[in-house]
């Protein structure tokens, strides 16, 4: 399976079903699991915090600056997510940018505007860069 240029949002360590917080951000996660179930099937490792993990792909010429506003958007937007959080309560919040840079013939360029790094902060998220 080849990586694809993407953003995630993962929400961990939650009381709640990882299925209760699937119904309030009102869109099917891409993955998601409870405490005390297996990490993957077929595995005995036990997940000690439940999680569920949003994530969109984009074609390689999409630019960074705007796969944060259109994977948001896609979400119900900052507030609807900041809703979900107070409700929900995580642990963890984090976004995840997996970027075809390695492999590249340009180095990857772009850049988080201010609304960006303030969409963020809101929902208390640390930022996390995959390069591929």
């Amino acid at each position: 399976m080849s990586r694809k240029k993407s953003v995630s949002l993962t929400f961990r360590g939650f009381d709640c079903t990882a299925q209760e917080v699937a119904i309030l951000i009102d869109s099917p996660p891409s993955r998601l699991g409870n405490r005390g179930e297996p990490v993957r099937s077929g595995v005995k490792t036990l997940l000690t915090r439940s999680y569920v993990l949003y994530s969109m792909n984009f074609l390689d010429d999409y630019e960074l600056c705007d796969m944060l506003l259109k994977f948001l958007g896609d979400l119900g937007g900052v507030e609807h997510l900041c809703q979900v959080q107070r409700k929900v309560q995580p642990e963890f919040s984090e976004f995840h940018f997996d970027l075809p840079v390695k492999e590249s013939d340009e180095s990857q360029e772009g850049y988080f505007s201010t609304k960006d790094i303030a969409d963020i902060f809101q929902l208390r998220a640390s930022i996390s860069l995959g390069f591929f």
